[in-house]
C-alpha cells in the first residue's frame, strides 16, 4: 500500500533549478534511504517533504495532497529530525516529551502511558530528570528522535540526523529504528552517511536534481567504485569485506564487525 507519494517535483531557488521531474512512491512499512552528498537538494527535499516550504497537490500522504487546506491534515502523519534543528520549547527533558501530547489534548492518564512506554524502549532513565540546556550534543539529538516519534506519526523522515553521531550511538538509534520499522513505521532516511542506510529496503540517488532507484544495500555497495565517483566514502566495514570477497575469503558484504569476524575464524 502505497503511504507517500511525490508527483513529477520540479523546484527552483534564485533561478537554480533544484529538483526537476522527481517522482517517488513510497509504500507502507518501507525503510528507505535518499543519499546524495553536499548541495544536492538533501534538506530542501526534507523541507518540502514536511510543507515547510509550500507546494501545491505535488506531495500526498494515504492520498492527502498537499496544499494550503490540506497541511494541517497532512503533518499529522509526519515525524521530522534534523541534525541542525536541535531546539527545544522547555527547561526539562520530560516536559519536553509531555508538551506534544498536551497540544494532542491527550489526558494525564495516556500521556502518563506514553512517557513510560518511551522511557523503556529508548531508555531515558538517566535522561529524563535532566535539564535541556544540561544536554549534550549527541544527547540533544536523541532526545529529537524520541519527541518526533512521540505523537506516533506513520512516517518518520530523518534529514542527516545521526550521521554526526559517534558509532556506539548510531548503532543503538538504528536498532531502535529498525524495531519500529518492524511494528509498522514508514522511515525516511535522507543522508551523506552510508552507515546508516544498512536496514533499508531501498536505496534511492539524489543526483543531477532527480533521483533514482539504486536498489537493496547489498546491490548498492556491490556498486562501490560508482558511489566513490560521486564522491561518497565508504564504510570501513563494508571497504573491508568487499575486499576480502575479492579475495575469496568471504561470500557476502558483512554491515556488522563482529559477524564478519566470528565468519573469518569459523
Amino acid at each position: 500500500m502505497t503511504i507517500l507519494k511525490i508527483n513529477n517535483l520540479n523546484y527552483s531557488r534564485d533561478d537554480t533549478i533544484i529538483f526537476s521531474n522527481l517522482n517517488l512512491n513510497v509504500f507502507k512499512k518501507d525503510y528507505i534511504s535518499i543519499i546524495g552528498l553536499n548541495k544536492s537538494g538533501k534538506t530542501t527535499l526534507t523541507k518540502l517533504l514536511c510543507a515547510i516550504i509550500p507546494t501545491d497537490n505535488i506531495f500526498s500522504i494515504n492520498d492527502i495532497f498537499l496544499n494550503k487546506q490540506t497541511v494541517l491534515d497532512y503533518i499529522e502523519h509526519i515525524g521530522v529530525v534534523s541534525n541542525s534543528l536541535n531546539i527545544f520549547l522547555t527547561k526539562k527533558v520530560k516536559d519536553e516529551l509531555i508538551l506534544p501530547l498536551k497540544n494532542l489534548g491527550y489526558n494525564e492518564l495516556k500521556i502518563k502511558k506514553i512517557i513510560n512506554d518511551l522511557i523503556t524502549f529508548f531508555e531515558l532513565e538517566d535522561l529524563i530528570s535532566k535539564n535541556t540546556n544540561e544536554l549534550t550534543k549527541d544527547e540533544a539529538t536523541y532526545l529529537q528522535i524520541i519527541i518526533a516519534l512521540v505523537h506516533n506519526p506513520e512516517i518518520l523522515i530523518l534529514d542527516d540526523a545521526i550521521s554526526s553521531l559517534p558509532l556506539q550511538l548510531k548503532e543503538k538509534i538504528l536498532l531502535k529504528l529498525k524495531k519500529l520499522n518492524e511494528k509498522g513505521l514508514t522511515i525516511i532516511n535522507i543522508t551523506s552517511d552510508l552507515e546508516t542506510i544498512y536496514d533499508s529496503n531501498k536505496v534511492y540517488l539524489l543526483n543531477n536534481k532527480s533521483i533514482e532507484e539504486l536498489g537493496n544495500v547489498e546491490q548498492v555497495f556491490q556498486e562501490d567504485n560508482y558511489l566513490r565517483k560521486l564522491g561518497f566514502k565508504i564504510p570501513f566495514i563494508i571497504d573491508l569485506s568487499i575486499k576480502l570477497k575479492f579475495y575469496g575469503l568471504l561470500d557476502k558484504i558483512y554491515y556488522n564487525l563482529e559477524a564478519l569476524e566470528e565468519n573469518l575464524w569459523n
